[in-house]
């Protein structure tokens, strides 16, 4: 079964009811107020406890909701799967891991996705809670944002105070904000818990190839001994933190890995370049492909080509 999270009612009355007060409190800002020739003061002052109502109850039912949200199962994957080919009971299934940093990485998932797609092979796209979380409040900000453009322009701080009311209501991604926001080195064990909850879905005699980017790549390594995954491939392997001192848990599982890692790394990565081969050690089911590129991985257009023929070949398609 695939996946997905959408807001649940209480998401979207928190925010419409937000909306509104945003709505009132600008809407008196842009009226203004005059002065009637017998000195009498004219504004819309209604709109202000009307605004106020609406924040309050947006509160109320941010409240609400936050109970209902603590009693959700926390061991259940609740973040997307989205099948863009074949079926989820088939044999061979490609799961390409999305990047922490999304917003970098949508055109390259659409990329792959169109260069992979054969008849033999289903293709599924997967994100855990967090990141689909910060999308949904993302595309909640930018609808809303367009919708009183004609009104109010949204400041920045209006934006973040949005998006913190939207994230504040899914409680089970608060962790994953936290270290996000941080840059902690336990991001990778948040991401490894998700993909295992979402692992539990397929069998044995599957034969799932992971397809990762960056810190993917590396919980990819730590759920290499479940069944159903044969190999792995990962586009920018975070060997190191740049500027940061040399975390041995992210080359660890490379030095034992059981099953097929293809890793395509860039020689300009900051992550890690050419000199990997000289500065960690890797198990001999680790191979290295090298490319002209950074960690976001902007390649040429020969260089795509021959990535996706060794992609092909690998995962035996």
């Amino acid at each position: 079964m695939i996946y997905s999270l959408s807001m649940r009612k209480g998401h979207v009355l928190s925010l419409a009811l937000f909306s509104g007060a945003i709505g009132c409190f600008a809407a008196f800002s842009v009226i203004g107020s005059t002065v009637a020739p017998d000195g009498r003061l004219i504004e819309p002052f209604f709109l202000i406890p009307l605004g106020w109502f609406f924040l309050i109850g947006a509160c109320v039912s941010f409240v609400f909701d936050f109970g209902i949200s603590l009693f959700l199962n926390r061991n259940t994957f609740r973040g997307t799967a989205l099948l863009r080919s074949g079926s989820i009971t088939d044999k061979n299934i490609l799961v390409i891991l999305g990047r922490n940093n999304f917003l970098k990485d949508e055109d390259l998932i659409e990329s792959l996705v169109e260069s992979l797609s054969q008849k033999n092979l289903t293709i599924v796209c997967y994100e855990h809670e967090g990141v689909s979380v910060a999308k949904q409040i993302n595309l909640a900000c930018d609808r809303l944002r367009s919708v009183l453009s004609t009104v109010h322009v949204l400041t920045d701080f209006e934006i973040k105070m949005l998006k913190m009311i939207l994230m504040l209501q899914y409680p089970r991604t608060w962790k994953y904000f936290f270290l996000a926001k941080r840059d902690s080195p336990n991001l990778v064990k948040y991401q490894t818990k998700q993909l295992r909850l979402f692992l539990k879905q397929f069998h044995e005699d599957q034969h799932l190839v992971l397809l990762s980017r960056s810190a993917s790549g590396r919980a990819a390594s730590l759920v290499v001994h479940e069944s159903c995954i044969k190999k792995i491939i990962c586009l920018g392997y975070p060997f190191r933190q740049p500027g940061k001192p040399e975390e041995d848990e992210r080359t660890r599982p490379l030095i034992s890995m059981p099953k097929p890692y293809l890793i395509f790394q860039g020689t300009e990565d900051v992550y890690g370049g050419k000199d990997v081969l000289e500065r960690y050690q890797f198990s001999s089911q680790v191979s290295l492909s090298f490319v002209e590129a950074d960690h976001d991985f902007l390649v040429s257009e020969e260089e795509w080509v021959k990535a996706i023929v060794e992609i092909k070949k690998f995962i035996e398609v």
